[in-house]
Formats: C-alpha cells, sequence, structure tokens
C-alpha cells in the first residue's frame, strides 16, 4: 500500500543466470536440452547481458521514518537474533564464534566481502589461471574460487564474476584454465535451467524418467 501511495512499482528482475531467460531460444519452463553440450550448442549465439551499473548512494532513499507506521519502524531496524528469532540453542550459538579447524578459508557474508574475495582470487592471486589444475585440490584457500556462498544467497552477481574473468583474460592471462572456469560457471546455468524445467521431479528417487525398475 505504501508502495502504491508513493507512486512506486515493484518490477521482478531475472538475475540468477548468465544467460537471462528472455535471452534464451526456447523456454526452459517447457523444453531444456537434456545434456550440457547440447544446452552450449543451442546457446552459442546468446550473449551475456553487460552489467547494469551499481546505483549511488542516495539514489535509493530510505522510508520516511518520521511518517512511517510502528510495524516499518521496526522492520527498519530490526535484526533477527540467532536464539530467540532464529531457535538456535546457546551451543549452537556460542560455536558461530569458533571456526572450524578443517576450514581453508573464512568466510563473511554480504557483497563487499564477496566482491573482496573476486578480486583476490582472480587479479590479487592469479588463481584463475592456474584452475584447470588446481580445482580438484578443494582444501586449499585459492585451489578454487570459493565463491558459492555468495553467489547462492545472491550476494554475488554470476554475471559479475563473468565480466571480471574476462577482464583477467583481457588485462593479465587468457588460457585453459580461464576457458574451464567459465565453462564452470555455464554448468551453474545447466543446474539452474534443468532443475527449473523438471520441477520436483529432480528430488524423486528414481530421478526425472521414473525409472522404477532400479527398485531401491
Amino acid at each position: 500500500m505504501r508502495l502504491a501511495d508513493a507512486n512506486c512499482e515493484i518490477v521482478s528482475i531475472w538475475g540468477n543466470t548468465l544467460h537471462h531467460i528472455d535471452d534464451l531460444p526456447y523456454d526452459p519452463a517447457e523444453y531444456f536440452p537434456h545434456t550440457y553440450g547440447n544446452m552450449r550448442k543451442k546457446q552459442v549465439d546468446v550473449r551475456v547481458r553487460p552489467l547494469v551499473d551499481s546505483p549511488k548512494a542516495g539514489t535509493l532513499p530510505f522510508i520516511d521514518l518520521s511518517s512511517a507506521q510502528d510495524h516499518e519502524k521496526v522492520a527498519a531496524e530490526f535484526i533477527p537474533d540467532l536464539a530467540s528469532d532464529l531457535g538456535f540453542s546457546p551451543e549452537e550459538v556460542k560455536s558461530t564464534s569458533v571456526a572450524d579447524k578443517r576450514i581453508c578459508y573464512k568466510f563473511k557474508g554480504g557483497e563487499e566481502a564477496g566482491l573482496k574475495r573476486l578480486h583476490e582470487y582472480l587479479f590479487g592471486k592469479k588463481s584463475v589461471s592456474l584452475y584447470n589444475s588446481t580445482r580438484n585440490e578443494l582444501m586449499g584457500a585459492n585451489y578454487s574460487s570459493k565463491l558459492s556462498p555468495w553467489l547462492a544467497n545472491g550476494a554475488l552477481s554470476i554475471r559479475k564474476v563473468y565480466w571480471e574473468v574476462k577482464k583477467f583474460e583481457q588485462e593479465q592471462t587468457k588460457n585453459e584454465s580461464t576457458g574451464v572456469y567459465v565453462d564452470e560457471l555455464f554448468w551453474r546455468d545447466f543446474n539452474r535451467y534443468w532443475c527449473l524445467n523438471h520441477g520436483n521431479k529432480v528430488f524423486s528417487s528414481y530421478g526425472i524418467y521414473n525409472r522404477t525398475y532400479y527398485n531401491w
């Protein structure tokens, strides 16, 4: 209601994949290639859209708290508590302050931390140029990009990663490893669209083809 009063409209933007859903030569909800190779062949002429400019400070004005309703004022400052709001036990809350000894990279949430890791992996360590030979040694901090947590929750744009790798190829080096890394970004597209096409069947015990003859 307050959005309507302010002449604002909510617009849904597709931003989960490298190839925008509207740019595909088919509707992935109705049809999607069964193999990764066929997906790449059918989408060979589809280009990754350029990045949208990041908004400048002040261009996304905050709610006017002087005229806000009580629940809006609460929401404006609300940060959920692990115990009282999310239901974690005291032991679980305490464990969050102790790093697992097996960890190879200390993750921190948010876009700023994600962008920092992206720059570190590409232009700091230049590890992407060795990706093809190190990616299976996953316990090292720079054997792979470790960007999955930020990509999974939307803190980091997959297209941002793509264009930064392309920038690295132009400014530093373009080799088999950078190509393989980009290929892995497209594998992420394949899995997302494949799940969109097959829906809940991807969780079936007998797969999308209902192969009951396996008789688990």
